[in-house]
């Protein structure tokens, strides 16, 4: 390991389309870019930040949906589209109009490019708020039912549109929550979890199950999306603040400690609990993708199957049923007008269940524009 930026550091992010792009920062929202795989950094100033507030440790996230497209956090939050070459500030006013108060963590759901969660610090006063956007940050509204605390960081899972976990610090309450409706309400999912400071939270892409949870203990692990919890922390020093957690390659688990290193280990194994007929069935990729007036959803059985085909929109609310009934083994189709439904991202999902009681789930995504 070596040097590469000064400062304190803190937020970083490889561009998952050209890993030569490069992306660090140190305190006060300072960013700095490189284009040869992190040898040499250059400045990357944000054009419209002005003298807008930043935390000490200011955020910024490259968008799931395209790495172009950079989220940097102050009072208000800040968009490039173009990596970071030209900047513009997604709403007119702080995100948190009552208190100003600075952004301290982003999240951009996957599945749509307009839903987006910031939650803020109480640097200038009040308290911190989590705060949520469904017209790509123009407007945003204060979430209700999570506890006054700050929010350290938000996950939205990547393979299940509308599901979002987020953690917080500070003591006397739960720290672990969850939404299935993309933001909108919350319930905890803190049980097993000590009443200790929570700081980072991932999803395992390849097993959503799998969640991991980073707080001043070390690090712990919910293998039922929540339900209980268990320590995942051996190799670890004792009582290590678990600062952050991401996911690399080859299935390793990545912890960054305050002040005691970076750490590594195995992803528990994908545990493969579908039915040989669950196996063979296909939710197929729809077409067109996009689509602007009709769009066709082709799906396989590997046997005969009561099945429901929907759609959601990016908030987790369901559009409209494709079809429901019982379909024989092989290959069907559905097909829908999509000509009245907004611009968007959305999610089909097709479930159903086997003669045998096995259950079937695929989820696919779709665009429609017009």
């Amino acid at each position: 390991w070596y040097r590469v930026i000064g400062g304190d550091g803190m937020c970083t992010a490889i561009d998952q389309e050209d890993n030569s792009r490069v992306y660090g920062s140190f305190q006060r929202l300072n960013i700095r870019q490189s284009f040869n795989g992190g040898l040499d950094f250059g400045p990357l100033p944000i054009s419209s930040l002005g003298n807008e507030v930043t935390n000490f440790n200011g955020p910024f996230i490259l968008a799931p949906q395209n790495p172009a497209t950079i989220y940097a956090g102050a009072q208000r939050l800040h968009r490039s589209n173009n990596y970071g070459v030209n900047w513009a500030a997604t709403s007119s006013g702080p995100v948190d109009s009552e208190y100003e108060n600075p952004i301290l963590t982003i999240a951009a759901a996957p599945y749509d490019q307009n839903v987006l969660l910031v939650a803020t610090a109480p640097l200038l006063g009040g308290t911190a708020k989590v705060m949520r956007s469904s017209d790509g940050g123009s407007s945003w509204s204060h979430v209700n039912g999570l506890p006054d605390r700050v929010f350290m960081e938000i996950t939205f899972d990547p393979a299940t549109p509308g599901t979002v976990y987020a953690v917080c610090s500070g003591f006397g309450t739960d720290h672990a929550f969850k939404s299935e409706d993309g933001g909108l309400t919350w319930s905890s999912i803190s049980s097993g979890l000590p009443d200790i400071p929570a700081n980072s939270i991932v999803v395992d892409p390849e097993q959503p199950s799998d969640l991991y949870v980073g707080n001043d203990l070390g690090v712990y692990a919910s293998f039922d999306y929540g339900q209980s919890w268990e320590w995942y922390s051996d190799g670890i020093a004792d009582a290590v603040m678990a600062m952050h957690l991401s996911i690399g390659a080859g299935r390793k688990l990545r912890l960054a400690t305050h002040g005691l290193g970076v750490y590594e280990t195995d992803l528990r194994d994908i545990v493969s609990t579908e039915d040989p007929m669950a196996s063979r069935s296909r939710l197929l990729p729809a077409f067109p993708n996009p689509a602007d007036n009709e769009l066709t959803v082709p799906f396989e059985l590997g046997s005969a199957a009561q099945v429901t085909l929907r759609a959601y929109n990016g908030q987790g609310q369901l559009i409209t049923t494709l079809l429901s009934g019982q379909y024989a083994e092989g290959k069907h189709q559905a097909t829908v007008d999509v000509s009245g439904w907004p611009s968007g991202h959305y999610a089909l999902v097709l479930e159903g269940t086997f003669a045998n009681g096995q259950a079937l789930r695929k989820v696919s995504s779709q665009v429609v524009m017009h």
